[in-house]
């Protein structure tokens, strides 16, 4: 069978991204994508730096509809949406949602897990008293009711909140406290209709300009704790196709059928893929 990939947690000029959603079009199809999923921040009130507006978001799913037209027998496009836990807006009128958690609600305060290192700093020593386990644990607790929340097909990178925790430099990814929140939330999730994103974004976008994050790095505690579930590798960054070569050199197979499908020869693919990223990363 011929390696077909394709990637479906896509960011714009519409939200945080960089590119029109066009000239990613126009980017999937010269390197061979059979699909092309966007899936624009949703509106959240207390995030105007990332998120579209609502006129903003009309705008993003007039111009997908539009390309999905257009480009209707050379690729399929798809209109999803990443849905942030707290965001108010409606999910209704996509072909898929992404559901993540990107901020933290204490103590009347929308707090970012992953805007910056400081901020994020910021916020455990303000939120909760330097326990970077505290806020780990609040983390996951919220992560473990996305799907409940959002009622996303997919949850979105699943550890964000190491993003900034470099070789440990926060609190250990090994730690009891760590490693049952992240249980947890895996317990609670794998028995939801959901696929569990494998982000890649660190991999074209280093949070270190100086080096180079580990591929996969977000993945490694879902990696190292082995659950019933599915996992799917999808890229996600600024340039969101930049790094589609760092797929084929790691996984033959990973296309939409990942994530569109939830049935035995999926759940079978996930192992392989499974199997193929632990093999890599630890």
């Amino acid at each position: 069978m011929a390696e077909q990939f394709s990637n479906f947690h896509t960011h714009t000029c519409l939200c945080d991204g960089k590119d029109r959603p066009e000239d990613l079009v126009q980017e999937a199809l010269r390197l061979g994508c059979p699909a092309l999923g966007f899936s624009g921040h949703a509106y959240a009130p207390y995030d105007g730096d990332y998120c579209m507006s609502p006129a903003g978001t009309e705008e993003y799913k007039a111009e997908i509809r539009r390309l999905q037209e257009k480009y209707a027998g050379q690729i399929r496009i798809y209109l999803g949406i990443e849905q942030d836990f707290y965001s108010p807006a409606s999910t209704e009128g996509y072909d898929y949602v992404i559901g993540s958690v990107h901020y933290l609600y204490k103590d009347g305060e929308y707090l970012p897990v992953d805007a910056s290192r400081a901020a994020q700093e910021q916020a455990v020593q303000q939120h909760y008293g330097g326990d970077w386990y505290a806020f780990t644990e609040d983390y996951f607790d919220t992560l473990t009711r996305v799907y409940e929340k959002t009622r996303c097909r997919v949850v979105g990178h699943f550890d964000l909140v190491t993003k900034f925790n470099e070789a440990d430099a926060f609190f250990s990814t090994d730690h009891p406290r760590y490693r049952r929140a992240v249980l947890r939330a895996l317990d609670t999730l794998c028995a939801a209709p959901v696929v569990f994103e494998i982000n890649t974004g660190a991999i074209s976008r280093p949070v270190d300009p100086g080096g180079a994050a580990p591929p996969g790095h977000q993945a490694y505690p879902l990696l190292r704790l082995p659950q019933p579930g599915e996992l799917a590798l999808w890229l996600r960054g600024v340039r969101p196709l930049a790094g589609l070569n760092f797929h084929r050199s790691l996984l033959p197979e990973c296309s939409e059928r990942c994530f569109l499908q939830n049935d035995a020869s999926s759940r079978e693919k996930f192992s392989e893929i499974y199997r193929l990223f632990s093999r890599f990363c630890i």
